[in-house]
């Protein structure tokens, strides 16, 4: 009775009824309410409102649907994904889209963020911003995965992407159709110790400047089994542009169909160090490659012209359809377990092939083109 007279039972009560969600796991729909818990019963309508609520170490699980909004981590090392994180299947990168709304870059990344911070499984369209249309990364070092990267603009630098004094990793994402007012259309990077581009496709972007598809600048760049083809530059470096002490590794690449005015392919400047090998780089226009300072060192790759190093060779690399976009290889490439003998073997465990795009020989022959990286296409579908 003394215990009912202070109220005791009340505020046990009141204490259960209070109780909130509190994660690790945010969910957010677009049928959602920023006004709930964030459950997945009663999950958010945006994807800042899920990483507002999130701590460092928790997750936003983001439903299919268009999100037209500007995310930002704010600091946070946190994991924000698609239905792709639970269910591996790509087709929720398409159908789950952020949509800059041409009001900013469409992420950002700009208080430290580290390594576990993690953006994956997402479209990201219509960012519009001075720097970084789709992506916005300064200081930090985000994972980056499983990304449409698709029609964003910078009106200077990093249609697609722009990193500056960063470190970060991004692998199996596409950027496609961005555009920069001034450099890189799908990628610029400046003063930024480690980037590393694994298994991605720059396709169709453009540059009112210098790199239509890279722009590349006092940097530390490794790219690995990625095609960087049918970008375009106003100026130099229609597929890679690199300068100001820049060191550069291509390790099984392909730079194709890119368009500029000088180093139409790669161009070398500032004395920058490029390291080739495993590559292809064939039709670009005007020309391949152009050292205006630094050097482009290459061996066992496939470049039109000829360029001095072992294992180099100058053959056209028979692509399977550029029209429509394919740069796999034919079952008569010259490039075919042509790389380098003591690189790793190709996935199928035969001789490493040249270009981004390994040749499956034990495959059946209807099915016989086969990417480094996993997808929802055999190869990038160019949009009309």
């Amino acid at each position: 009775d003394d215990l009912d007279s202070l109220g005791f039972e009340t505020n046990l009560f009141v204490i259960e009824e209070s109780q909130i969600y509190s994660g690790p796991t945010w969910h957010v729909s677009t049928d959602g309410s920023d006004d709930n818990d964030g459950s997945e019963a009663n999950p958010f309508a945006t994807i800042q409102h899920g990483i507002d609520a999130a701590s460092d170490g928790d997750s936003v699980l983001v439903q299919a649907g268009t999100y037209v909004e500007n995310i930002n981590y704010n600091g946070k090392n946190i994991v924000v994904g698609s239905l792709f994180l639970t269910t591996s299947d790509t087709s929720y990168i398409s159908s789950t889209i952020i949509d800059g709304d041409q009001s900013g870059s469409v992420v950002r990344f700009e208080n430290g963020e580290d390594s576990t911070a993690v953006l994956s499984g997402f479209t990201l369209s219509n960012g519009n911003a001075q720097h970084g249309g789709g992506i916005y990364c300064e200081l930090s070092s985000p994972f980056l995965s499983y990304l449409h990267i698709v029609n964003n603009l910078a009106t200077s630098r990093g249609g697609g992407i722009y990193y500056n004094t960063s470190n970060s990793k991004m692998e199996n994402t596409r950027i496609l159709n961005n555009d920069a007012g001034s450099r890189g259309g799908g990628i610029y990077c400046t003063f930024s110790s480690s980037i590393l581009i694994d298994k991605v496709e720059i396709f169709e972007n453009s540059s009112s400047s210098i790199g239509g598809g890279i722009g590349c600048y006092e940097s530390v760049l490794n790219l690995v089994d990625v095609s960087v083809s049918m970008n375009i530059a106003s100026g130099d470096g229609g597929g890679l542009y690199f300068r100001n002490n820049s060191v550069i590794t291509l390790s099984n690449v392909t730079v194709s169909a890119n368009v500029g005015i000088n180093g139409s392919g790669i161009y070398c400047g500032g004395n920058a160090n490029v390291y080739v090998s495993n590559t292809i780089i064939w039709n670009d226009m005007p020309e391949e490659i152009y050292i205006e300072s630094g050097s482009v060192t290459a061996t066992y790759s496939d470049i039109q012209g000829s360029w001095e190093g072992e294992g180099n060779i100058d053959a056209d690399p028979l692509f399977a359809d550029t029209t429509n976009g394919d740069y796999t290889l034919q079952p008569t490439s010259p490039c075919i377990d042509a790389g380098d003998p003591s690189s790793p073997l190709d996935p199928d465990g035969t001789i490493a092939d040249m270009g981004a795009y390994y040749f499956h020989q034990t495959q059946p022959s209807d099915d016989n083109y086969s990417l480094s990286f996993d997808g929802e296409d055999d190869y990038v579908d160019i949009p009309n």
